[in-house]
C-alpha cells in the first residue's frame, strides 16, 4: 500500500513529475526492502525484514513507533496527521538524454534493517556509468592506457 503512494513509483497513484514528466529513473525500494525511515527499534526491523511479508504487527510497530517507558508513543506524523513519517528517503534518480550514448545501470540496491543507531536504515546502491562510444580507444596521448570498448555487462553480447 505504501508503494503505490510513492511519489517516486511511475506506477503509483499519483506519481510527481519528476518520473512522469521529466523522464527520470529512479530506484524502487519499496519491491526490495522495508521502509528506510522512520525507524526506531533496529532488531524489530531486522526481524520484519527477514520475513516474506510484513504480518508481524508487533515487530512492525516496534520497528516504526517510539516506546517511551513501556508506552507506545503512535505513528509519528506530520501536517496535521495528514502525513505519516514512514517512507523511503534514501533515493536515487537519473536521467539520460535522448542523444547521449552514455547508459547508467542500477546493479545493486540493498538496505541493511540490521543496523542501529538512527532513525535512517543503512542502504547501499551501486550503478555503473558505461559510454560506448568507439572514439575511447584512441586516446590524443599515444603513451597513455588504452581502453578497449566493450558492451555494457547488463546488455550482454551484441
Amino acid at each position: 500500500a505504501l508503494a503505490a503512494l510513492d511519489p517516486l513509483n511511475p506506477g503509483g497513484i499519483a506519481p510527481s513529475d519528476v518520473v512522469s514528466g521529466w523522464g527520470f529513473t529512479c530506484n524502487q525500494p519499496h519491491a526490495r526492502y522495508l521502509p528506510t525511515y522512520k525507524r526506531h527499534d533496529a532488531e524489530a526491523c531486522a526481524r520484519l525484514s527477514r520475513r516474506s511479508s510484513a504480518s508481524d504487527v508487533e515487530d512492525a510497530k516496534r520497528c516504526f513507533t517510539k516506546v517511551t517507558d513501556g508506552r507506545e508513543e503512535g505513528w509519528k506524523t506530520k501536517e496535521g496527521g495528514k502525513f505519516l513519517q514512514l517512507g523511503w528517503l534514501d533515493r536515487a534518480c537519473w536521467r539520460t538524454l535522448r542523444r547521449s550514448a552514455a547508459e547508467l545501470a542500477l546493479v545493486r540496491d540493498v538496505s541493511w534493517q540490521d543496523r542501529g543507531g538512527s532513525d535512517h536504515a543503512v542502504v547501499v546502491m551501486d550503478m555503473v556509468l558505461f559510454s560506448p562510444r568507439r572514439w575511447c580507444d584512441r586516446p590524443a596521448d599515444p603513451a597513455a592506457p588504452r581502453l578497449r570498448y566493450a558492451e555494457p555487462p547488463w546488455r550482454g553480447p551484441a
